[in-house]
């Protein structure tokens, strides 16, 4: 049997139905845990401005990843969060100015991490926080710069029945061990799984 949407589900089989629904309550996060997670993060954006406030061109500190396009899972505490420069930089001054100056500047420890160009990986309390820098100048200049059309295109498209039926995917994937794009796991990204 395939149910294509949640709401096939109530209509197909009531014990199906009860179990998916079971396994959302404990998988959603509740309007409790929802509030201090944005809370938190809207904290750490405005630490993130306030210590790049010198810089002498725009840029914006947004939240990204699933946070931004709701379907995280309860108790999952990764956050992404993007300082997009409207000027092209080199990765030298990325490290130099931007990732210097925000590990300088706020009283966490940083670890730097590396993929096309250097980021930063916190531990706060229970938060996992990476900090990634990209570009927001009118053209694609490194991976992460397609992250906001990513954003845009889930907040547009994805209902709420969807958000929960992604959650679900996401659950799945992790019981089996195939979730995350990492090499060491080889398995579906969040954002292929929101896409799917």
């Amino acid at each position: 049997m395939i149910i294509n949407s949640l709401k096939e589900c109530r209509g197909i089989s009531d014990s199906l139905c009860s179990i998916i629904s079971s396994v959302l309550s404990k998988i959603k996060p509740d309007d409790k845990e929802r509030e201090y997670i944005l809370s938190f993060v809207e904290r750490i954006i405005r630490e993130i401005k306030n210590a790049l406030s010198d810089l002498e061109f725009p840029f914006r500190v947004e939240v990204h990843g699933s946070i931004a396009h709701d379907t995280w899972l309860k108790n999952d505490r990764d956050i992404d969060i993007f300082i997009l420069l409207q000027k092209e930089l080199s990765k030298n001054f990325i490290e130099e100015n931007i990732l210097k100056r925000i590990e300088k500047r706020l009283p966490y420890t940083f670890e730097r991490r590396y993929a096309e160009h250097p980021y930063l990986r916190t531990r706060i309390n229970e938060f996992e926080i990476d900090i990634v820098p990209g570009f927001d100048v009118g053209k694609i200049i490194s991976a992460v710069d397609r992250t906001p059309f990513h954003t845009e295109f889930l907040m547009k498209n994805l209902t709420q029945e969807l958000k929960d039926e992604v959650r679900l995917l996401k659950v799945f994937l992790k019981g089996i061990g195939a979730y995350g794009a990492e090499i060491k796991i080889g398995g579906l990204s969040g954002y292929a799984c929101e896409l799917l």
